[in-house]
């Protein structure tokens, strides 16, 4: 799924960038030919909201041409192949509508303005489609650069992980054989000494349970963040 799509609030934001850009085009419009502004605001509103979600396909077009692995010809020439393609048929899109408003209010259609207006179009839609091209390999970069970093995060996480269970392989019974070893030695001819060493063999396995646990705690807390 297209990542502006996922959630309400970029989606928000998209349709507000591009309704700035609808409102530049009707300016641009305005400039060119008397039009009246309402009526250049009608035409041009769906038109802007469907060429808005038509640029979201440079996304998987993007994907399907990474930087990394693309020939720089080959990206320029999907860019530019890609960005007519859309144009066209955003130009193609405005032409039906133009005829559909003339129609409906009883408008001459003037043709030579409306091909004007859709000169403008087709220019201004292969420069959009660009751009949002090149948004994406933004947006595809930054993504490929948090993925590697998440990655090394977690390989990081795993490998103390991994040092931490060996190490307590290795040490825990030698430790208690040596502890034991010695209690045994000491209960014949110093049951005090070794009645004490016990307890404090006890408290010491008891604190090192504790922490073992609080550090199983705060690996599962490490690899949860790592994988967001």
């Amino acid at each position: 799924m297209h990542p502006i799509l996922q959630g309400r609030l970029r989606l928000a934001i998209y349709l507000v960038v591009w309704i700035g850009i609808g409102k530049m085009l009707a300016i641009l419009l305005t400039s060119l030919h008397p039009h009246s502004l309402g009526d250049v605001l009608l035409y041009l509103a769906p038109l802007t909201v469907f060429y808005a979600y038509a640029c979201l396909s440079a996304w998987w077009v993007c994907r399907a041409n990474p930087l990394a692995t693309t020939p720089p010809l080959r990206i320029v020439g999907v860019t530019l192949g890609a960005s007519v393609v859309a144009s066209v048929l955003w130009v193609v899109l405005a032409s039906v509508w133009a005829v559909m408003l003339s129609r409906a209010s009883h408008a001459v259609l003037d043709r030579a303005a409306m091909s004007r207006d859709l000169g403008v179009l087709g220019i201004a839609g292969v420069v959009l489609y660009a751009e949002s091209m090149a948004g994406h390999y933004f947006l595809l970069i930054v993504d490929a650069a948090r993925a590697a970093e998440r990655r090394l995060f977690e390989s990081q996480v795993t490998a103390r992980a991994a040092e931490l269970r060996a190490l307590r392989a290795q040490l825990n019974p030698h430790f208690l054989f040596n502890s034991l070893n010695s209690i045994s030695s000491l209960a014949g001819s110093e049951p005090e000494a070794a009645r004490r060493m016990c307890g404090l063999l006890g408290d010491f396995l008891r604190s090192s349970l504790s922490v073992g646990a609080q550090h199983r705690v705060a690996f599962a807390d490490e690899l949860a963040l790592a994988r967001r």
